[in-house]
């Protein structure tokens, strides 16, 4: 799976809607962004488009290269700079694959965060794939975001909000390791 940063793909968004070498209103901007990752780009608690993603993207893009390299008119109106186009040409196979994937329009952003941590983990992805890991109650409650001595319904619950979000996202590696930890260790889930 390809993960792709918002303003990463807000870049990709304005390659698509034309921005080089001249300027794409703002709010088709923000409407092909929610049309392309709805997730990434739309309200949690409605279908619609949300500026206000578009904007923190921006923020977002400034802060990693630098002012001006999305340039925005008086009237809001947004082009990407000559590095900006360089930086997507150099990116465009990954930023294709991501949407290629469908990864942007199923990816929420609450639920996936968490995976996408316990997926840059050494010994969780090698625990996944079978092999033997020096790892008791304290090291999955620290990677899990709970304490050791947290009640069984609470390692219940972030096991099941986990692979709820793994199934949706088809992140079969944290279902393998998720799956595994249910199997040798029931007793800390209260089985």
């Amino acid at each position: 799976m390809t993960e792709v940063s918002d303003p990463h793909f807000f870049l990709f968004v304005l390659w698509t809607l034309g921005a080089t070498g001249t300027y794409v209103d703002f709010e088709d901007a923000v409407a092909e962004a929610y049309r392309m990752a709805p997730s990434k780009f739309g309200w949690r608690t409605r279908a619609i488009p949300s500026d206000k993603a578009v904007d923190q993207a921006l923020r977002d893009i400034s802060k990693r290269f630098g002012k001006g390299f999305v340039m925005v008119s008086k009237n809001r109106d947004l082009q990407l700079s000559s590095e900006a186009v360089e930086w997507v040409r150099a990116n465009l196979n990954r930023l294709q694959a991501a949407v290629a994937d469908g990864v942007l329009a199923g990816h929420e952003k609450p639920s996936q965060r968490p995976l996408v941590e316990l997926e840059s983990v050494d010994w969780v992805r090698a625990y996944a794939k079978g092999a033997d890991v020096d790892a008791g109650r304290v090291k999955f409650a620290a990677v899990l975001h709970l304490t050791p001595d947290a009640a069984n319904q609470a390692w219940q619950d972030r096991v099941g909000t986990l692979r709820s979000a793994a199934q949706r996202s088809g992140r079969i590696l944290l279902l393998d390791f998720l799956g595994r930890l249910e199997a040798e260790h029931p007793d800390w889930l209260g089985g």
